[in-house]
């Protein structure tokens, strides 16, 4: 059964074998991605052999400080839902507000995903951003109506183009310094609208 703790602590729990031997696996979040690990044997009641559940918890916080994943193989696609991810965890380790993380994955899921879909980010382009944001002038989705949306082919303010294209510029900011992109295409965007559309907040 896994313990949790704090968001970037990980967490430790214990399977059992057919043979009724039991060990210690971790798992934690390394830049969005999740890591699993086996920690090692547990220690029976009266034996010397195996680890406690103390040194289990130090052998995981060694494994988690050692072990770095790869952030994004040269070869592989780097998608708006994988960045999505990568940023909303990043959010969380550096304790930002739940609301500002609540607005982060309802762009991600009203917007960003349903636009690039599985397009690889690092061929996107500044006029792709472009055609994004004369789509929220719109309000014309890629996606398909969700229930409950009220609001859907809505146009969206002009402060609220302005506010979503800048959380695909923040995405892209952390994919640039960390090297999955080799620039943000979005905050090369200067054109972005400065009219009145109908008012939406979606």
């Amino acid at each position: 059964m896994a313990t949790r703790r704090s968001y970037g602590t990980g967490s430790l729990w214990e399977r059992t074998d057919q043979g009724g031997s039991v060990t210690f696996y971790g798992e934690w979040r390394a830049d969005g991605r999740k890591v699993r690990r086996r920690v090692g044997p547990k220690r029976a009641e009266g034996g010397r052999d195996g680890l406690t559940r103390a040194q289990a918890e130090r052998e995981l916080r060694r494994l988690m400080a050692e072990i770095v994943p790869t952030p994004h193989a040269a070869g592989d696609a780097l998608t708006i839902a994988e960045l999505g991810r990568r940023y909303v965890a990043r959010m969380r380790h550096d304790g930002r507000k739940h609301s500002s993380i609540v607005a982060v994955e309802s762009v991600l899921a009203t917007w960003l995903v349903p636009y690039f879909a599985e397009r690889d980010l690092r061929r996107v382009r500044v006029e792709d951003v472009r055609d994004l944001a004369r789509m929220m002038e719109k309000g014309t989705r890629s996606g398909p109506r969700r229930k409950g949306d009220r609001r859907y082919r809505r146009p969206l303010a002009t402060k609220t183009v302005r506010d979503r294209i800048g959380t695909l510029s923040a995405m892209l900011a952390l994919a640039e310094r960390q090297g999955w992109v080799a620039g943000n295409v979005a905050k090369r965007v200067v054109d972005l609208p400065r009219g009145a559309p109908q008012v939406s907040e979606s």
